[in-house]
């Protein structure tokens, strides 16, 4: 049967080295109040005992770290198995102690106590022994219990920080997990955003190159076909041409429309900062409403992606704000700094927004925050007592990469 079974012994505790000095003043202080030759902690392990910590004395026969096998009838042994004091005044007068082990080295009494984990785990043991027979007197034994209970005060604060350090290691090792979860989510929310993105921008080339052409195509045959007919039918039909050919402007320019929502031509062709200049002076057109605009014409080093999402972000914000609310004025600013490029949009006089409204939707700000935040972003909002409400995202400047 092995230690661990018999005795029911720790194995995962390490006991830091410094404790092995110190037990070994504490031990020297033990032998010389008892007039013994040899003080020792002793440790046990799997299949040996170990003599973990020693007085310094000139007359202990024992090495540190010296070990001895288990099941051998040594005097630590029986006090491990009964977890109780025991005292050998003279082994060679003792037919139960006579072939004891230690006799060969010369130590024939002992005195012995078991020492504990907080658990209850046998740790090992606290002795003393002597080359002479050694009536241990009560003073002894109760001297040995009090060094015993220091040296075990001492094995429970080694166990709580087992434990501390045990719970710090598990909580690195979930909050790593959590880091790797969470970046795999931000890396397939960002994929999803170009998937949107992509197909934005797919189906608005595919309105531009299809359908507005081909309503094109059809004006064109209409004004053919008007040119063709006999002069004398010309009054009847062309009123129903003009009709019809109104009808398909007005849907050329609503496929443009959508198109522009969808990706505007302006940001594929021209950028970023010319697409928000185009929004805006479509949103003042719109509303009326004082706009300021500060962009540079500095190539932004961020990929097009990142810029389909900037600029989707800023057409939501814009649908927001409240058209024709008095002394109105809408601030946008688009800069490129050392690490991050900033879009800060800031509404002057814009009435805040009802409470349960603001918790229900809040414009959608923490899709957008997840968005933002799926490309290493930030999103953050606030307002002024001056009532200039903010709206600004920061997306990082990737090294090698520039707008297309």
């Amino acid at each position: 049967m092995s230690a661990a079974a018999k005795y029911d012994i720790l194995t995962v505790v390490d006991v830091p080295e410094h404790y092995r000095g110190r037990w070994q003043k504490t031990l020297g202080i033990l032998a010389s109040l008892l007039k013994v030759k040899a003080a020792l902690v002793m440790r046990v392990h799997a299949h040996e005992i170990e003599v973990f910590a020693r007085d310094d004395g000139e007359g202990n026969v024992y090495e540190e770290r010296e070990q001895a096998p288990l099941d051998s009838g040594l005097y630590c042994e029986t006090v491990m198995s009964e977890r109780a004091e025991l005292m050998v005044p003279n082994a060679l007068a003792d037919h139960e102690w006579d072939h004891n082990p230690d006799i060969k080295v010369g130590m024939v009494s002992y005195l012995g106590l078991p020492l504990e984990w907080p658990t209850g785990n046998i740790f090992g043991t606290i002795c003393v022994l002597d080359n002479r027979p050694h009536e241990y007197t009560r003073l002894n034994r109760a001297t040995l219990q009090q060094f015993r209970d220091l040296v075990q005060d001492e094995l429970a604060l080694i166990f709580e920080n087992h434990l501390l350090r045990q719970e710090v290691a598990e909580r690195e090792e979930t909050e790593r997990e959590l880091r790797e979860t969470q970046s795999h989510l931000q890396s397939l929310a960002r994929r999803l955003q170009v998937g949107r993105e992509q197909e934005r921008a797919l189906l608005a080339r595919g309105l531009h190159d299809e359908i507005i052409q081909n309503l094109t195509a059809v004006m064109m045959d209409l004004d053919s076909c008007s040119r063709r007919l006999p002069e004398e039918v010309r009054p009847v039909v062309e009123p129903s041409v003009a009709a019809v050919d109104a009808r398909v402007m007005a849907t050329i320019e609503r496929v443009r429309e959508m198109c522009d929502n969808l990706i505007p031509a302006v940001l594929e062709d021209l950028g970023l900062a010319a697409a928000i200049d185009w929004a805006v002076a479509d949103f003042k057109r719109r509303t009326g409403a004082s706009c300021d605009v500060r962009t540079r014409d500095d190539t932004l080093r961020i990929s097009p992606d990142a810029q389909r999402l900037l600029f989707r972000i800023f057409q939501q914000a814009l649908s927001h704000v409240t058209p024709g609310y008095p002394k109105s004025k809408l601030i946008v600013a688009l800069a490129q700094h050392k690490r991050a490029v900033v879009l800060r949009i800031a509404a002057e006089g814009h009435p805040e927004s009802d409470p349960e409204t603001v918790a229900q939707d809040r414009i959608g700000l923490k899709e957008m925050e997840a968005e933002v935040v799926s490309w290493g972003g930030k999103l953050r909002t606030w307002r002024t007592p001056d009532d200039l409400a903010f709206l600004e995202i920061s997306m990082p400047i990737r090294s090698g990469i520039t707008s297309a």
